[in-house]
């Protein structure tokens, strides 16, 4: 299966320890520190939680809860093998909004695989975290808020795990997701490299025309609303190698614009379409 798998080798052979050193004054500012002070002002919306978490197959997984500053939050991951080695670790940033659920061990089609199964057949430990308000998760859906701190929050769990190498941890996702690594990119957060699969670098471009994606909870016309949701705002802060991948039969004009701040920048942010590809089967071409 082709799905991801260039991926898993990435990890293994590479060397991704090139991360451009720069001084504190050629800093950009970080998502982060922009966010200091500022309150998001929720609105009524009509996002809907997946409800009750499945209880994973227990030689794929297990159901643990990381801490965050809405609660416990539930979250899918690779069991201790028990031999005593650190392991390199994927943090995997699920698409779609709601939650986890059993497509991560049923069995999926090529042309929309979820599962991100190919980091642990590749034998990476593999944490697939939910999000405040999400399943029966504390706390509200705040879209690519509050939610870029309960990702920190999930890597430093999986950093403390006996079993994990916490010096090659990674984090990559898919559309919704991928928007999430793109913005953990900026934050800047400490991974190995980061992956990101359909992301929208400018939230902006998605809820300008009032839709979004159907269950915006913050008013769309408030620009520092959109502009603190945005990784493109923050290209300058970007500390460890990020990848972006697109089909290019669809959206990917703004990740083009952020690898070309990202040269003028001198940060390491890469953009990778895929011709003939789309946001679900790009990774097939």
């Amino acid at each position: 299966m082709r799905h991801f798998a260039i991926i898993p080798l990435l990890l293994l052979s590479l060397n991704l320890n090139a991360c451009r050193n720069r001084s504190p004054s050629e800093q950009t500012q970080g998502l982060l520190e922009a966010r200091q002070g500022y309150q998001t002002e929720l609105i009524p919306n009509s996002y809907q939680p997946d409800g009750s978490i499945p209880k994973p197959p227990n030689n794929i997984f297990k159901l643990v809860y990381y801490p965050s500053s809405s609660g416990q939050l539930a979250a899918y991951i690779t069991p201790d093998p028990g031999d005593g080695k650190k392991r390199p670790a994927m943090l995997w940033a699920h698409g779609g909004f709601g939650g986890i659920g059993s497509w991560f061990w049923e069995p999926a089609t090529p042309d929309n695989d979820q599962t991100a199964k190919a980091f642990r057949e590749a034998g990476i430990v593999l944490m697939v975290p939910s999000w405040r308000g999400e399943n029966a998760n504390p706390g509200k859906f705040e879209l690519f808020f509050g939610e870029v701190e309960d990702l920190l929050r999930a890597r430093d769990y999986l950093a403390r795990l006996p079993y994990v190498d916490s010096e090659r941890i990674y984090l990559a996702g898919h559309s919704t997701g991928g928007t999430l690594s793109l913005l953990a990119a900026t934050a800047p957060a400490e991974f190995r490299a980061i992956f990101s699969f359909g992301g929208r670098p400018d939230v902006s471009l998605v809820v300008a025309d009032g839709e979004g994606y159907g269950n915006t909870p913050f008013d769309y016309r408030d620009r520092e609303e959109s502009r603190l949701r945005s990784a493109i705002n923050f290209v300058g802060a970007i500390e460890s190698p990020t990848f972006y991948f697109e089909g290019g039969d669809d959206y990917h004009e703004d990740a083009v614009k952020m690898e070309n701040l990202a040269k003028q920048h001198d940060v390491p942010f890469d953009t990778i379409i895929i011709a003939g590809g789309d946001h679900f089967d790009f990774w097939l071409r």
